[in-house]
């Protein structure tokens, strides 16, 4: 047996992080080598739950979760661009707008401004918040309840989220040991509606699925009662009973009355049994029928004469059809030893290992993004002993699927979409080494081969449409192009493509390595590892595996980005690019209010930047719908249509930036948070025709907000309105989180037009309005102030809410840096207010305050909010859980962790800013750094030992670092640069493209 993929964890080891090479490039650099453990997630069981228990593969394009199951393995796959709803379900789609009139809602915006300016007057000089003379005490109110006239207004804003549509599942591919039971052809005279439904559910040993016969229903499916389906098997099979399971719909379509019959020939049957006015009491009751003698055949027939309605039109629904001899299940579990499921961080490959009746079975599976296919190799170590059933399922209702020769095909289009709408295509081709292989029963069966290579390719004829065309259907043969790839793979062969998968996969992955000193590599699963960190079982881990744990779930998260996000591939979604079934949570799509955003914090910094441009590419393509909606609500001061573009916070595939339907939909600078993005991938690549390129989204962004301000009457200041502080409210005038996005939009915009010696009117203006626009507050009571004004659920935190997306300032954006003197004041404020919501939350509010604490520079307490993460918001195959799953928690807290070893978002480099305790010698290397530089890090006693910058433009580099005025830099070549000190953590010199320069501590 090939040892290829075997996974062996049989010591504990304790890593010693020791110089090495370095690169050749820079041989006269003195190296810092990270010698990172071996990163494999790992289990002793097959996975049973998607969303916790099955491991994620991925290539930017294709999704697919992997079970791992010895009898019968699923593996479900995911075509980034399938969705349902948009203008392949309606024509006339337009983002998702309201269908009133655009001075209608102009006026309804400006009823709404009118209201709630009265409102805050009102607030100000009757409820404003004051420090009791006596007691000393904040005195503070919560805003009024808003009039039903405000109500009325404000609601007459909202979207529509009609055809909005979902991210679904594209369907399943199914490896079936044929001696996991006796081989079964299960075929019905009656048709289904739902392929997911098919007649195949009657027999795959799950009560949670079903077979459906839809009978009379209005379905173009009229079959009458009786109905029937029959089960072939190669050799005749003995039973005395058999069980039927009631499926979990209305009770109406359970079957009543029966007949069983056998037969040897398929032509002459004999009646076994007979049963009538049979009554289900429950879903999912199981009845158990016993035959008078056991009898043997080889094909048995259930016809069914009626359902319990005795309505042809309620058709006949059943969960399971099961049968045997009594105490023997046909339903054989082997008995399977040394299983281990995996998946390989360092490889991006999948692996289920097993030994049966002493063979050892290995199966291998990657998504392969230059060829941009699957792959699935089983091998056994001994020759022959491979027989399966590979077959296809898909819960699209749309779906047809054939089978011919080696290959299986799916086409189809979502059930929502016209002929002329999304189509999509997949194929699954099956390739064994010896043996024989035929087609059958809707699969492909392969007999005693000694390997078997699975390829799977897929695709649909979606294009990201960048214009105001708003096409999103190509021409293209989706099925046709499928085809190719799936034959130019074949033609390279296993080896090649897995080679060929490793070298671009890694090209990405080993840019970044870290590791810990003490570091252990565990001995127990990963999900006893996780469910054990921490202290918190009777057999805890210890630090080292901890310490483990944290790097492993560290490097998943740029695993996760590499798998979902690739150059020409859509950006990751609420899941990244794996859903299960046709409606996942929040339809996987895309929220501007954080998640999306969050998803990509930790593309740059850990050299990652390709897998920002799927972003940056979604951003622009929303644009020309973007100016539509802001064309729709807003108006400037003199009753123009404002200017450039925004979008609101539910964001699909097909340009909807209009605003949604929920009581927090109002969400109108998406945009602007947007474009800061675009803005950190310019100051990691300093590529200023990348800037040049991108610099319209980003003016237009802000010039959306000179014209949609309004003015506070009660200051004179600028402030958005009305203003909805995210998944929090109430509605106020110039929420902080508004107030700070506009902010950064136009300071980014100004900055890039100085880079770029861009000189315009709107420059003026936006610089002219950020001098308006209505600061951020400390309150009363300390904190730093979620409203303009402050209000009492501000004081005391409103028990613990998850959203402290007031702090935008500190963190993504850059308009307050720890340790500036003129900031420190509203840092301490931050601090009272992160206390006071506390360490709880939601996945993704725990990993945004894993960021702020990092910026804060306090890293002990950034390390508690991961201890949290990975305690409470991470499920047994590392996702990150809301719950349920939702993927920005992984990115996340994977942003959160190099944010302690390494901030740029100031005027400096900060070197080890945040470092916890419990990371308190490491190494580093492959950091980036804005203004495009590349570091390797040593760290003892939680002081820097050695860092060396690589970076790839000439600058003037300002680094801080504890005590670093003792240390001394050296060029490639060993020279001493000369160094300016600006105090005795600070100091600056000049650096050269392409240079590599060492900053050495005192006493290294």
């Amino acid at each position: 047996m090939s040892n290829r993929g075997k996974i062996v964890f049989l010591t504990t080891l304790a890593v010693t992080l020791v110089p090495g090479p370095g690169n050749a490039a820079l041989a006269q650099a003195p190296p810092i080598t990270v010698q990172q453990p071996p990163l494999v997630l790992w289990y002793e069981r097959p996975a049973t739950v998607w969303e916790s228990e099955a491991l994620p593969l991925g290539n930017g394009f294709i999704g697919a979760m992997v079970f791992g199951g010895v009898e019968r393995d699923r593996i479900q796959i995911n075509e980034k661009t399938l969705w349902s709803g948009g203008p392949g379900a309606n024509a006339g789609y337009d983002g998702g707008h309201s269908h009133k009139r655009p001075d209608e809602l102009r006026e309804h915006l400006a009823a709404a401004r009118r209201l709630l300016q009265e409102n805050m007057n009102y607030f100000s000089k009757n409820l404003a918040a004051y420090i009791h003379p006596l007691t000393g005490q904040v005195v503070s109110r919560d805003c009024p309840e808003m009039s039903p006239e405000f109500w009325y207004h404000i609601n007459s804003l909202k979207g529509d989220k009609t055809h909005y549509g979902s991210y679904q599942s594209l369907g399943d591919i199914i490896i079936e040991d044929l001696v996991y039971k006796p081989y079964v052809v299960i075929t019905s005279n009656a048709r289904t509606a739902d392929p997911n439904e098919g007649i195949r559910k009657l027999i795959d040993g799950r009560v949670d699925t079903k077979w459906y016969s839809s009978a009379g229903l209005n379905w173009g499916y009229n079959h009458p009662f009786p109905i029937w389906f029959l089960l072939e098997h190669r050799e005749p099979v003995t039973i005395d009973y058999y069980q039927l399971t009631s499926a979990n719909d209305v009770e109406n379509r359970d079957p009543r009355s029966w007949k069983l019959y056998g037969s040897n020939d398929n032509r002459e049957f004999v009646l076994l049994d007979s049963q009538t006015n049979v009554m289900y009491s429950r879903r999912h009751e199981t009845k158990t029928f016993r035959l008078p003698q056991p009898v043997s055949y080889k094909y048995y027939k259930l016809e069914i004469l009626e359902n319990r309605s005795r309505r042809n039109t309620d058709g006949c629904q059943i969960a399971l059809f099961e049968y045997g001899l009594s105490g023997e299940s046909l339903v054989q579990r082997q008995d399977y030893s040394e299983y281990v499921r995996s998946l390989d961080l360092n490889q991006a490959v999948a692996c289920t290992a097993y030994v049966l009746d002493g063979v050892s079975y290995l199966r291998e599976y990657f998504i392969n993004y230059p060829s941009n296919v699957m792959a699935v190799m089983l091998s056994a170590d001994q020759e022959g002993r491979l027989s399966k059933r590979i077959s296809v399922e898909s819960p699209q209702r749309r779906a047809a699927i054939s089978v011919e020769n080696d290959t299986i095909t799916m086409t189809g289009r979502p059930a929502d979409h016209h002929e002329h709408g999304l189509r999509f295509a997949k194929q699954v081709k099956v390739i064994a080494d010896g043996g024989t292989m035929y087609a059958a029963d809707d699969g492909i069966i392969v007999e005693n081969a000694n390997s078997i290579l699975i390829l799977m390719a897929a695709g649909t004829n979606y294009q990201l449409c960048m214009d105001d065309s708003f096409d999103y259907f190509t021409d293209e043969d989706q099925l046709a192009a499928v085809r190719e790839r799936i034959e130019a793979a074949a033609a390279k062969g296993y080896d090649k493509l897995r080679a060929e998968h490793i070298a671009d996969y890694r090209s990405l992955f080993d840019r970044m390595k870290l590791n810990f000193a003490g570091i252990e590599i565990p001995r127990r699963p990963t999900d006893q590892l996780l469910a054990a960190y921490g202290g918190r079982t009777a057999q805890p881990n210890t630090p080292g595996e901890d310490l483990y744990l944290e790097l492993l779930y560290y490097q998943f998260g740029r695993y996760l980005l590499i798998s979902s996000s690739r150059p020409g591939s859509l950006p990751a979604n609420l899941q990244g690019i794996w859903a299960d079934g046709l409606n996942p949570p929040w339809f996987a799509d895309y929220h501007t209010n954080i998640n999306v955003q969050m998803n990509y914090w930790l593309a740059e910094p850990t050299n990652l930047s390709e897998c920002h441009l799927p972003l940056v590419d979604f951003i622009n393509s929303l644009v020309p719908r973007g100016r539509i909606t802001a064309q729709r609500y807003f108006v400037t001061d003199t009753g123009k249509p404002a200017r450039g573009w925004t979008t609101f916070h539910e964001c699909n595939i097909w340009g909807n930036t209009a605003p949604a339907v929920s009581e927090a939909f109002w969400f109108p600078v998406g945009g602007a948070w947007l474009a800061r993005h675009i803005w950190e991938a310019y100051l990691f690549s300093m590529d200023k025709e990348f800037l040049a390129d991108n610099f319209s989204t980003i003016l237009e962004a802000a010039v959306f907000w000179v014209d949609a301000l309004v003015e506070d009457e009660r200051d004179g200041t600028l402030v958005s309105s009305p203003s909805w502080s995210p998944e929090h409210g109430p509605y106020s005038l110039g929420c902080t989180q508004d107030q700070a996005i506009i902010w950064d939009v136009f300071n980014i915009t100004l900055k890039a037009s100085a880079e770029l010696g861009i000189s315009l009117p709107e420059i003026d203006e936006i610089r002219s309005a950020q001098s308006r626009l209505s600061p951020p507050k400390i309150g009363l009571a300390g904190q730093f102030q979620e409203w303009k004004d402050e209000i009492t659920i501000d004081i005391t935190g409103d028990w613990g809410h998850r959203h402290v997306n007031h702090l935008y300032g500190l963190h993504p954006g850059d308009q307050f840096i720890a340790g500036n003197e003129t900031d420190d004041r509203f840092i301490e404020a931050m601090k009272v207010t992160l206390n006071t919501r506390g360490d709880g939350g939601t996945g993704w509010s725990k990993a945004w305050k894993i960021n702020f604490w990092a910026r804060i520079r306090d890293g002990n307490r950034a390390h508690k909010l991961l201890q949290e993460q990975l305690k409470g918001s991470t499920l047994s195959n590392l996702f990150d859980t809301h719950p349920p799953f939702q993927i920005d928690g992984n990115f996340g807290a994977t942003a959160g962790m190099v944010e302690m070893l390494l901030q740029s978002h100031g005027e400096a480099i900060e070197l080890l800013p945040a470092l916890p305790d419990r990371w308190s010698s490491g190494f580093a290397s492959g950091l980036k750094a804005r203004d495009n530089v590349e570091l390797d890090l040593e760290w003892s006693d939680s002081l820097l030992q050695k860092a060396v910058l690589k970076p790839q433009v000439d600058k003037d580099l300002l680094v801080k670092a504890a005590n670093i005025s003792q240390a001394s830099i050296t060029d490639s070549q060993g020279r001493l640069v000369e160094v300016k000190m600006i105090d005795e953590n600070t100091l600056r010199f000049s650096a050269a493209a392409g240079e590599a320069y060492t900053i050495t501590c005192a006493g290294q």
